[in-house]
């Protein structure tokens, strides 16, 4: 497009649309006359001849009628009104980034939308959000047009779209919103995109015949953006997606408690002597579940087998409580002995999975860790 020359739109814009119902909302903003007003000015000059008053009746004379027409100021504006990076997890699904779509001008617009998926490394738009480095899926709008947008008038548009499971914490995906400025109506004089290409936009524009409108102005005034130029019609504006997600180390240790041999007493635990891994010996399991990530880890469930040559310590901790928990979510923190028939609380064994110590209900947050237990006899 020819930016050293007055840059000049124009379209079909019908008399009636001008005088559409606005609503409450879009009321007292710009205030622009509407494009197509017709502005009419006649001036009026007294002069005497001698001492007698001059004109019909000695009222002086009226000048011809100056007469134009408003032009038309092409002005849109897209921003997100996201405040900030919105929150997704691995495997969310059609999670939304909000935009405005804001008509600046002083006619009805038609806009043509789409979305733009930045390119890797692009920053986010908001402060400590990161830079993209991956894509979301099943990328949707909930609009791809707004068929007729008033004067000071706005829409709000969605980004639709999933992430994929395999996404890490504090991935970022930034994705734009583009408004592209088409016309209401349609005319010959136009091309698709609303770039004039005939000689009387006047007539096309307000619909109103004769000389004096055919040359009407049509200006584009729309500021530049990321994904497009100043006064091209169009405008932009970005948000972004910021994976939350858990980061789990899962660590199993073994430690030999117990000995027949080296200690006299299983409960209470006294051991003079070095325990050792002997039959009759009781070797304590630990799955330790340890959380690096900004996201918190739910619905943790350990699923243990015994393994063969052991057998399960039904007494382990207490009479009839063979597994112990420890997780910042549950009992205040403070290791707890579990019953082994599932029903009561987080623990069971041979229960929810034959021939295995089964621990559910553990939330693990960033920096946390927490652990599962269970003691075995060496057969």
């Amino acid at each position: 497009m020819n930016k050293g020359k007055k840059l000049v739109f124009g379209a079909s814009l019908l008399v009636g649309a001008l005088a559409m119902t606005v609503p409450e909302r879009a009321m007292a903003l710009n205030n622009f006359t509407p494009a197509c007003t017709k502005i009419d000015n006649t001036a009026h000059v007294d002069f005497k001849v001698g001492t007698i008053a001059q004109g019909a009746g000695g009222l002086g004379v009226d000048s011809t009628t100056a007469t134009f027409y408003v032009g038309v100021k092409v002005n849109v504006a897209v921003a997100t009104t996201d405040a900030a990076d919105v929150t997704v997890y691995p495997g969310s699904a059609d999670t939304l980034l909000h935009f405005r779509i804001t008509n600046n001008g002083n006619a009805p617009q038609r806009y043509a939308l789409s979305y733009v998926q930045e390119a890797d490394t692009t920053p986010s738009p908001f402060v400590g959000g990161g830079n993209d480095s991956y894509n979301a899926t099943d990328v949707t709008l909930s609009s791809a047009t707004i068929a007729s947008l008033a004067p000071d008038d706005y829409q709000d548009i969605t980004i639709s779209a999933d992430t994929p499971l395999s996404q890490t914490d504090a991935q970022v995906a930034v994705y734009a919103l583009k408004a592209q400025s088409q016309w209401v109506g349609n005319s010959a004089n136009v091309t698709v995109d609303g770039t004039a290409t005939g000689a009387n936009i006047g007539g096309a524009v307000c619909g109103v015949p004769g000389p004096d409108v055919q040359n009407i102005d049509v200006v584009v005034g729309d500021a530049s953006s990321d994904n497009d130029a100043a006064r091209d019609g169009a405008h932009s504006a970005r948000s972004a997606y910021k994976v939350m997600a858990a980061n789990l180390t899962i660590t199993k240790s073994s430690q030999v408690v117990y000995d027949p041999v080296n200690c006299s007493s299983y409960s209470p635990l006294v051991c003079p002597g070095t325990v050792r891994a002997i039959p009759g010996a009781v070797v304590e399991y630990t799955v330790a579940i340890a959380n690096s990530a900004t996201g918190t880890a739910t619905n943790v469930t350990v699923k243990d087998a015994i393994p063969a040559n052991l057998t399960f310590l039904a007494d382990g901790y207490a009479a009839g409580k063979g597994v112990q928990v420890d997780a910042d979510n549950l009992y205040g923190g403070v290791a707890t002995a579990l019953t082994n028939v599932g029903a009561d609380d987080e623990g069971d064994y041979n229960v929810t999975n034959p021939g295995a110590v089964t621990v559910t209900g553990i939330q693990v947050g960033n920096g946390q860790t927490a652990y599962a237990k269970f003691r075995a006899t060496i057969n």
